[in-house]
């Protein structure tokens, strides 16, 4: 019996234990939940393993515990076929053919962010059908010089076209539960010398230029980013502790992985200090020597040596697991049961879309659209047979299909007598990577180069049309990774022949395919021009799209295309490009001299004339674009514009809005830069009008001396219109910021749990970085004299700083004593027994930099029930100095030490009181006003909508605090969840303000939490009154903060 019972007990235990499912299979649970669950299960071994490759696109999960491996694919424009396990040689398997989406170069000529969408949602369908987890691009490098190799790749000169488009194009990739992976982190501007560039660039260039697209990337939610090959202030990018741990990391809290590129890592000790969390590619042929190379890696048994005798610590390698299972639990272990498509007939349709609507039409005397009588069609050239998809680099693809030019004319054309000839020889059929190009008999070849020439002229004679199909094609020096173009010339004399055509036939219409800019010498010779692109699987269908007028082209440059190379920013200045060698090793330093003027900044700013500018391109109708109506917004401006289509044919125009500064002595401007634009369809004799919005950054510069973007004062010129060069309105605005609004939120940022104080003439705000709680290690404040314009002061203190905070740090309370200023900040989420808790730093400036003052924290106990957060630090009439804090739905008042550095008993011997008052959840502050203690804090969950603030009133500061009612909560207009406030007053006025956090309309992730400012008011029985928030800010109560001090 005895034997039979205990038998039962065991089972009962072992099947209870069984239904207990752990948190990190819970595809339910919050996924924090889920990665803190999953990480303390795993092994120091099994850890490390997870932080470098396995294979070479895979690294390892965990078998043990049922998580899988994370997979990566190139590329940007489709999915990679499979390779072998550690090569990069196809496997040639028969079912990885993909869809080849065009180039990111014609992506970025849409200027339509809604198909970057789409393209975005297509390209990661195919992703997670193939199960793949990381998709690595998009690519947002800025083209700093056309010549550069991988700029077909990117989305050009600009970095609010960039930052637009890039957007989008990631949230449609992670809509599949894809991570899109942005490259190449940062600076990676030139393919010659690409491993050893080692580039020198102002703050202000790295800022205003270099980094924005990555900022937006990260800001727009991207879930991996790859660091790049060169150097930067002599580290290699995947080894650079300032870009990695400090840019990406902590000022702008990603919370995501960031994957070395491909051999990017060398060196064991410089990649943990820089902060990088998977290694990949690193040298090695893992599966032919009797070893597993990959364990040789430098982030895996040197690292694991490492751990085991104490020269790393567990808990950076621990943010870096943490990485990688967030990565995975957000994407092959996501609650989403989609498992994508694959080359399905909605693909193909939105290459074709991008494709048609990317072109760009630069020259037309009236020859295009073709008419449909017209009979005899020669086309000539190498491209318009040649595949595109194969070739190029990590671009290169297998797909299904691709329709050349030729083939989609002649299937467009069908009552048109077409021939091709080849006219020139340029690098024929493609293998790469063992994928081979499908058009090895077209581009045989038997004739002479002078043969080719003479065909061709012989029938050009007697064609109604000629159409060249020629330009860029992926070989060395031509648009291809891992080598520059030397020339802005076409290549095999294409020039020399295109000129020969329009000699003896003026109906020539020359179509370049490339993702950079070309030369044109004959330019003024031929009828028309087309700048196609890498189109992808449906490039000869795009094309023929808009030769025929079945799509009215509507694309517009990405970039400039300059006369000359000679006019080049970077040309002729060995400095600049391609840097100076080292005497010493194979660096090149590389000096960004011409800092901000990139692109069209460039031409505009030293009056160079250009072939075709920036943001250029014609239509098969015509437009009107009227004069801008300017008004002032809380965020910035706003300009409506009335734009007609003149024309007979239905066409899309793209309003574009460049904004020019007031000069200063001292300080470059450029004479332009783009701050918005709007692309609209329009039918025949339709107009319509378009609503573009100028955010005030737009007018701002990076100040070197804060660290920060400034706006002077002044006029700035607001130019509209069709391109950079074609801007016929003008309008002036003038900014003040004595008087200038700027509205709710406050400041830009997702920024939580604000504590306002008033010092002297300045109103600082010291806010919580409202990130991942484990991303939560650094804190920043602003300061501002009229509650309208900003400075941020970044890193005010870190965990670097406060040695015994290993997590998070938030909810800071600050005031002023003896010329000192004193921080109190909670940290690590302490629970019982752990360290943790409320800590207090100092400082000899409001702004910072603030240091610890105790080694310790002041309160670590949980008493009463009370977590130790979200201290608020209150000084009495009498002069004493009294805190309250509580979590966990209670709150304790303690009195503090004149010196800040211990609790002092109460006259009842106590150190701490319990205040907890009804519906109580955290936030507490208090108020003095008018005798009466008016208590406040914030109740319900602050991740959800029911987040509040009520408050009660006492006769003195131990209370007791019977609740009155709530005076801040969600309005389904405004905000929703707005809560953990503080209040600050005008030493003049006595006008009362509440700074608080709320989150944004539509917000799903907690942690989306904005700063905001509005007024507070009392009735006259000393009630406060229900706040009503705005998103005008203290301007729609029409204060005079900024007079008032």
């Amino acid at each position: 019996m005895l034997r039979n019972f205990i038998t039962a007990v065991v089972l009962t235990v072992w099947t209870s234990g069984l239904s207990q499912e752990p948190v990190y299979l819970d595809y339910a649970a919050p996924i924090e939940d889920r990665v803190e669950d999953a990480l303390q299960r795993m092994t120091l071994e099994e850890k490390v393993k997870m932080v470098h490759a396995q294979s070479k696109f895979s690294s390892a999960g965990v078998p043990r515990l049922g998580i899988p491996e994370l997979w990566c694919t190139d590329g940007p424009h489709g999915i990679r076929p499979e390779v072998y396990w550690d090569e990069w040689n196809s496997a040639e398997w028969t079912n990885d053919s993909c869809t080849a989406f065009p180039a990111l170069t014609c992506l970025a000529a849409t200027w339509r962010p809604e198909l970057a969408r789409e393209y975005g949602r297509a390209i990661g369908e195919e992703a997670r059908y193939r199960r793949k987890d990381i998709l690595l691009g998009p690519g947002v490098n800025m083209m700093r010089t056309p010549l550069n190799g991988r700029s077909f790749e990117y989305m050009g000169e600009d970095p609010l076209l960039t930052s637009a488009m890039v957007v989008p194009y990631i949230q449609g990739v992670q809509s599949n539960n894809v991570a899109a992976c942005v490259k190449h982190f940062a600076l990676n501007n030139n393919e010659d010398n690409r491993y050893t560039t080692n580039v020198h660039v102002g703050e202000r260039t790295l800022h205003e230029i270099y980094l924005k697209p990555f900022k937006a990337a990260i800001e727009g939610g991207a879930w991996a980013i790859m660091p790049a090959y060169n150097l930067f202030e002599n580290r290699n990018c995947c080894e650079n502790p300032r870009l990695l741990r400090k840019i990406l990391k902590q000022q702008w809290g990603f919370d995501g992985v960031a994957v070395s590129d491909w051999g990017g890592v060398h060196n064991t000790d410089a990649v943990l200090e820089g902060g990088l969390d998977l290694e990949m590619g690193t040298g090695t042929d893992g599966v032919s020597v009797n070893m597993n190379a990959y364990d040789n890696y430098y982030m895996a048994n040197p690292y694991l040596e490492r751990l085991r005798d104490g020269r790393e610590s567990v808990k950076d390698l621990d943010d870096r697991v943490r990485r990688i299972l967030r990565t995975i639990f957000r994407t092959s272990m996501a609650s989403s049961p989609w498992k994508g498509r694959f080359t399905c007939p909605e693909h193909y349709a939105t290459a074709r879309k991008i494709g048609g609507e990317g072109i760009v039409l630069l020259k037309n005397n009236g020859i295009l659209p073709l008419k449909q009588d017209i009979r005899k069609i020669l086309i000539v050239g190498e491209n318009a047979v040649k595949m595109m998809t194969v070739g190029g680099g990590s671009a290169s693809l297998k797909v299904q299909r691709e329709v050349t030019p030729l083939a989609g004319l002649k299937s467009a054309l069908q009552n048109a007598d077409i021939d091709w000839e080849r006219g020139y020889i340029g690098a024929g059929s493609t293998v790469f990577d063992n994928v081979k190009s499908m058009d090895f008999d077209l581009l045989a070849e038997e004739r002479t180069p002078e043969q080719l020439r003479n065909d061709v002229i012989r029938k050009a004679k007697d064609a109604d049309v000629v159409i060249f199909i020629g330009g860029l094609n992926h070989s060395l020096c031509q648009d291809t990774e891992n080598s520059d173009r030397k020339t802005l010339q076409l290549p095999y004399g294409q020039d020399e022949l295109i000129s020969s055509i329009a000699e003896i036939n003026p109906n020539v219409v020359v179509i370049n395919i490339s993702g950079t800019p070309v030369s044109m010498p004959w330019a003024d010779k031929v009828a028309a021009i087309v700048q196609s692109w890498y189109l992808g699987s449906e490039a000869g269908n795009s094309l023929a799209d808009v030769l025929t007028g079945k799509v009215n082209p509507s694309g517009k440059l990405p970039f400039t295309f300059p006369k000359r190379i000679e006019d080049l920013p970077v040309h002729g200045d060995e400095r600049r490009y391609p840097g100076i060698k080292r005497a010493d090793s194979d660096i090149y330093d590389i000096y960004y001299d011409e800092g901000i003027l990139i692109g069209y900044r460039w031409y505009d700013y030293n009056d160079l004339p250009v072939l075709f500018p920036f943001g250029y391109g014609l239509s098969y109708t015509d437009f009107n674009i009227g004069k801008p109506v300017v008004n002032r917004t809380a965020n910035g401006y706003n300009l409506k514009v009335d734009v007609t289509n003149t024309g007979s044919l239905a066409g899309a125009e793209t309003v574009q809005v460049y904004v020019s500064a007031p000069k200063t002595n001292g300080l470059l401007r450029e004479k332009k830069k783009l701050a918005g634009f709007s692309k609209i369809n329009l039918a025949p004799g339709e107009t319509r009008t378009v609503s573009i919005d100028v955010p005030l950054a737009a007018l701002a510069y990076y100040d070197e001396k804060t660290a920060s973007e400034r706006i002077l004062n002044g006029k700035y010129v607001f130019s509209v219109g069709a391109s950079s060069a074609d801007l016929p309105h003008k309008v002036t605005v003038k900014y003040d910021s004595a008087t200038d609004c700027v509205g709710n939120p406050c400041f830009p940022g997702a920024y939580a749990d604000p504590e306002g104080i008033v010092y002297g003439d300045r109103v600082f705000i010291y806010p919580t970085r409202s990130l991942p709680f484990k991303d939560q290690t650094a804190m920043d404040c602003f300061s501002s004299r009229d509650l309208k314009h900003w400075t941020k002061h970044e890193n005010i203190i870190d965990t670097t700083e406060v040695k015994w905070a290993w997590g998070a740090m938030w909810a800071p309370a600050v005031l002023e004593k003896d010329g000192k200023y004193y921080l109190f900040f909670g940290a690590n989420d302490v629970h019982e027994g752990e360290i943790g808790g409320i800590g207090v730093a100092v400082s000899d400036r409001p702004e910072g930099p603030f240091s610890d003052l105790l080694g310790r924290p002041l309160v670590n106990e949980i008493v009463n029930g009370a977590q130790p957060i979200d201290q608020f630090v209150f000084r009495d009439t009498d002069g004493s100095y009294y805190m309250y804090y509580g979590g966990w739905g209670h709150c304790n008042m303690v009195k503090l030490a004149d010196d800040f550095t211990a609790l002092v008993p109460f006259p009842d011997g106590t150190l701490y009181k319990e205040v907890t008052p009804k519906d109580y959840t955290e936030g507490p502050f208090m108020l003095i006003k008018d005798g009466k203690y008016y208590f406040m804090w914030s109740e319900g969950d602050w991740t959800k909508d029911d987040y509040r603030v009520a408050y009660a009133i006492a006769d003195s500061p131990f209370g007791p605090f019977e609740r009155i009612g709530t005076i801040l909560e969600s309005d389904p207009e405004i905000g929703t969840g707005a809560g953990h406030h503080s209040v600050i007053r005008s030493p003049k006025t006595g006008k009362y303000y509440i700074v608080y956090h709320r989150h944004p309309l539509g917000a799903k992730d907690g942690n989306n939490r904005v700063t905001c400012i509005d007024e507070l008011h009392f009735d006259s029985q000393g009630r406060i009154l229900p706040v009503k928030m705005t998103v005008e800010g203290p301007s729609s109560q029409n204060s005079e903060f900024n007079e008032e001090l």
